[in-house]
């Protein structure tokens, strides 16, 4: 080699000359930036590291024009407080989603339908949401009947259930 030579080259001789000797090659350090799964491999997995912490929160301004609408036009919230309840809304979420997929598993079902939330809501016990939620699922499905409007919810409460007195539901 002549002096003051390419390293890149000296690396490349050093490599192909402990490689001969051992009899074996280190992947490593011919190729440290290749993928070490074999190239036919199928369903390979992205590895979880990938996923960016705020894809797994509830859109900042889906939680916004909520809060906004409980409050004075005036009313400012600072961006802490923002975040915190993000954070909550999106581990509720979570939570209650999870829930209604252990029930949907538990009957070989791979969906969660809306009636599995609804036993989440209960089971986690969110008992006072159940019959609004149920009131504005079934205003949903009359309101829909391509959704399955025979498809209404019992409430399984003593009662009336007329409509005076009857929750509201978001889009009311």
């Amino acid at each position: 080699m002549e002096i003051g030579g390419n390293s890149k080259t000296q690396d490349k001789d050093t490599t192909r000359a402990s490689a001969s000797a051992s009899g074996t090659i280190n992947a490593k350090s011919v190729a440290p930036n290749l993928p070490t799964s074999n190239v036919g491999d199928q369903n390979q997995a992205p590895p979880q590291d990938i996923r960016r912490e705020m894809d797994l929160y509830m859109p900042m301004t889906n939680i916004v024009r909520v809060l906004l609408r409980g409050l004075p036009p005036h009313a400012k919230i600072p961006d802490d407080a923002k975040e915190i309840i993000q954070e909550c809304v999106s581990e509720f979420i979570s939570i209650v989603t999870s829930e209604a997929n252990e029930k949907a598993h538990r009957e070989y079902r791979k969906t969660i339908h809306p009636e599995d939330v609804i036993a989440a809501m209960s089971s986690l016990a969110f008992d006072d949401y159940v019959e609004p939620l149920t009131f504005c699922l079934n205003k949903y499905r009359t309101k829909d009947p391509e959704r399955g409007a025979s498809m209404q919810i019992q409430l399984p409460m003593a009662g009336g259930g007329g409509e005076e007195g009857s929750p509201s539901c978001g889009g009311d």
